[in-house]
Order: C-alpha cells, then structure tokens, then sequence
C-alpha cells in the first residue's frame, strides 16, 4: 500500500515541481531589488577605492550629475522612493541638502546587523517532533508535518529509487520555506542523483540554485552569487534568465568581459527578448566610457559602435562616440554623430553646444554661433554656450554681439573671470572689469594652444587662433565639453 500511494505522490509531485518552477529568474531578481524606508542610512557599496558614485537628477545614466560620491561618503540617507529604468534599480537619496538619484547596485544600508534587503525574515520552523504517520506527513503542506514525515521515510531506507526521490524533493520545500537554501539544495541534489532522468527533480534543483545566488547577491557575497548562477547554467546551459542574473553580479564586479560575454549568450538564446539587448548595449556603453576616461579611444569607439547594433535610437551613445572621435582627431566623424544625436532629439541643449564647440574648432564661426543660438535658446542659463558664442562672434568680426554674450554670462554668474576678461578685451572701456586683463590663452595653456595652432594649421585652416583660444579655455573649465584633452599628443 506505501508503495502504491509514494507512486501516486510522484506523479502528484510533478504537479507540485510545476508550481514551483512558476519562480523565474525574473522572480528571483525581484526579491532581490533593494528596498529602503524613508530615513535609512546608507553607504557607498561595490566601487574601488578610486571610483566615485555619481548623485544624478534623474533615475538615468544619462541624467545630469548633481555630485561626486566617493567610497567614504557619510551622511547618506534614504528618501523611501525606488523606480525602475528597464532592468536597472534607482534610489532616491539625500546627501547634505541635494536630493538625487543613484543605481541600486552601489549603496547599502549603513547600520551594523542590519538586512541590506529590507523582507521577511527567514521563518523558522518548529522543533521536529516524530512523525506518527510519514506518508501523511510528508504530503502535508504544513512545512513542520512535511519535514518530520520526509525525513522519516528517508530514514527507513527501503523505498524504491523513485520514492526516495520524491521524499528528498518534498523535504526540500520544507527547507526553502524556512530560507535555509543550502539544505534545500542538498536534498534536491539527492533527489536528482535518486532520479537523474527526471527532468522536472532536474529544473527544481537549478531553481534552488537560482534561490541561493539572489540570496547570496543580496548580502554582498558575489562570488558566491555567481558560483551558484555557474552551476545552475552547467545543468541547463539554455538558461538565458540565470545567465543574464549572473552578468548582472559580473557588472557588480566590474568584470565587464564576463557581463557581456553571459548576455550576448542569453540574447543569442532568446533573440526575442528586447530587454537582454538593451541590457547588454548598456553595459557595452559603460565599458566604452571607461576607455574613453582612459583614453584608448580606440576600443572606446567600437564599444559604441558594437552597441549602437543593437539599440540604433539610443542618443548618449552618439554623444559619446562623438567625443571619442573628436577626441581621436576624427573630427567629421565625430561631427556625424553629433548630428546624429540632434536628430534623434534635438531639444538637448548640450549637443548643440558640442556641434558649436567642434565648428568652432574648424574656423566655421558662422555655424557655431547658430548652433550656440539653439543651445541658449533650450538653455538660456548655459554659460558655457553663452561664453562660445561670444568667442565665435569675435572671431567673425562681430565685437557688438560678442560683448552681449559675454553680459549674458555676467548676469548669470557675475564673478565669472574668463566673461570679465573677454569683455574688458572686446570693450575696453566696459566698467565690469580693468582695461588691462591678461590674455585668456595665457590664462590656460600656452603650451596647449601652441599645439592647436600647429594641428589646424597642418589641417589647412589659416587663422585657429580664435578656435584655439576657445578650444583651450574649454579644456580648462568645462572638460566634458571640450573634445580633445590634449593638443600636444594629435
């Protein structure tokens, strides 16, 4: 009679591992997004020691950056405010009076002892008592009933191969209801050794593998994350969600190799999935801006281009391919993307400051002063357009409209030196500022300029002075805008 009911059980078990295996990796990463109350304290978390978290305005990577945070930061606090950008997790924070928005994956909760992902706490089941009835038991969907029943009919011994199994398989959910992953784990392992044919004990111990790595991830134990994340992919290598989980930790990591590599894998495995791609060109993007901070603009370049395959509409990536290619001296190559960031929106102001600043750098003045036009016209407070345009006006003859650019910076920001100097220069008599101011291109780098007039003029451009004036202020006091960070090595 045991053994006609355990067989009946098995098969009812399979319903049961159906249930189950409704927890996707999706599911999975859900239980492991970060959620803080209003007030928790925070730290950086996951950055080297040379690395700074940007504080940005918006819940982007391509929002604007309110402020630099390094490892050591204090004082952070939570908002209670989370939200979702695709796959990717943001926190609303405050640190000192900004309020902004960081990625999930680089901050934790500061207090000693504390969850770092606010959920239940584990559930702790009762002191097992033996069980009178094993088989009941370990039908019951009572996690103490199961545990005690199950571990009674192992204990006997004498159950046939696939009895066993079923007991092992249904003990494990006793342990997985009480958060204690690695029992779970175990007796899945027995169960699949009991039954090795049987796909569905199979799928039911990746999936417990699947539990732990979040579980593991979630209290900062990344290599042990992405241990189980490699075993659950050795047993089912066509496991894209467990591959794309894995390349999240990678990222975490900054092993950006190993990131791209599982979710180019996953998206080769389910083509269909628009998020993997997205994903995937996003981390491409991350890597090609590191080279360029690092300035091999080379491997910069083709991270953009390798990511642009895959989400063509995407601006930053234009952007960013544009300034490593003026970077490289590929300046018509990095004036097609710029353009091609303006048709993909045009209402932002800071690349019409990069077409103006690139124009200008070329000797077409004219051009420069109409798309410096548009970025004021977007952002009438950009003092950096402001300040171009004034430089483009002088170097087209045009003392008058120079002079109101650069009264436009002083009445944003009155105390601005290089406004002050250019407008003592192009309007002696002007009472903001001494007649006498030294020159700007000896206020930055004469060195620098020396080198931009050489370049240009090997480019066949006849009067750089102005550009270069402009080019190496720029570099001075707004890198980010400037293109080319060093004449001298082009």
């Amino acid at each position: 009679r045991s053994r006609r009911v355990l067989s009946m059980f098995g098969r009812l078990g399979i319903v049961v591992v159906g249930i189950s295996l409704l927890w996707t990796a999706a599911n999975v990463a859900a239980e492991s997004a970060l959620q803080v109350r209003e007030g928790t304290p925070l730290v950086v978390w996951g950055t080297s020691k040379k690395d700074k978290l940007n504080l940005r305005s918006d819940a982007s990577a391509s929002a604007a950056v309110l402020a630099e945070l390094p490892p050591d930061t204090a004082g952070l606090t939570a908002t209670g405010r989370t939200r979702m950008n695709g796959p990717d997790q943001w926190i609303e924070i405050r640190h000192k009076k900004k309020i902004g928005w960081v990625h999930s994956r680089f901050v934790r909760p500061a207090s000693k002892g504390a969850d770092p992902v606010l959920k239940s706490p584990p559930k702790e089941v009762a002191q097992v008592e033996p069980s009178a009835d094993p088989l009941a038991d370990c039908n019951s969907d009572e996690d103490t009933r199961r545990l005690a029943g199950c571990s009674a009919l192992i204990a006997q011994g004498d159950l046939p191969s696939v009895s066993l199994a079923m007991a092992y398989s249904r003990r494990s959910d006793a342990h997985l209801a009480a958060q204690d992953f690695d029992k779970a784990i175990t007796d899945r392992s027995a169960a699949s050794t009991h039954e090795p044919n049987d796909a569905d004990l199979k799928k039911r111990l990746i999936h417990a593998y699947g539990l732990r790595a979040a579980d593991r991830r979630a209290i900062g134990d990344l290599d042990g994350a992405i241990a189980d994340y490699t075993e659950a992919v050795r047993l089912d290598p066509q496991h894209h969600e467990f591959l794309a989980a894995r390349s999240v930790v990678n990222l975490q990591k900054a092993d950006y190799e190993g990131a791209i590599a599982d979710l180019e894998t996953a998206s080769r495995l389910d083509a269909a999935n628009a998020t993997y791609r997205s994903a995937l060109a996003r981390i491409l993007e991350e890597r090609g801006v590191a080279h360029l901070q690092a300035k091999d603009f080379d491997r910069a370049i083709a991270d953009f281009t390798k990511a642009m395959e895959l989400e063509p509409s995407r601006e930053s990536l234009f952007l960013h391919r544009g300034a490593a290619r003026e970077q490289n001296g590929q300046l018509a190559l990095a004036l097609s993307d710029y353009f091609q960031a303006k048709r993909i929106n045009p209402e932002n102001a800071a690349t019409y400051v990069r077409l103006g600043a690139l124009s200008s750098a070329t000797g077409q003045h004219s051009s420069a002063i109409g798309y410096l036009a548009e970025a004021i016209k977007r952002d009438p407070s950009n003092v950096t357009a402001h300040l171009m345009r004034g430089l483009a006006f002088e170097e087209a003859r045009q003392p008058e409209q120079a002079v109101a650019e650069y009264q436009a910076v002083l009445k944003i920001d009155r105390k601005h030196k290089l406004a002050k100097t250019s407008l003592a220069r192009v309007s002696p008599h002007s009472p903001t500022s001494p007649e006498k101011q030294k020159s700007p291109v000896k206020q930055v780098s004469s060195s620098q300029y020396e080198c931009c007039l050489r370049y240009k003029r090997r480019q066949g451009i006849t009067s750089p002075q102005g550009a270069c004036r402009n080019h190496v202020w720029m570099q001075r006091n707004n890198p980010a805008q400037a293109g080319v960070s060093d004449w001298c090595a082009l």
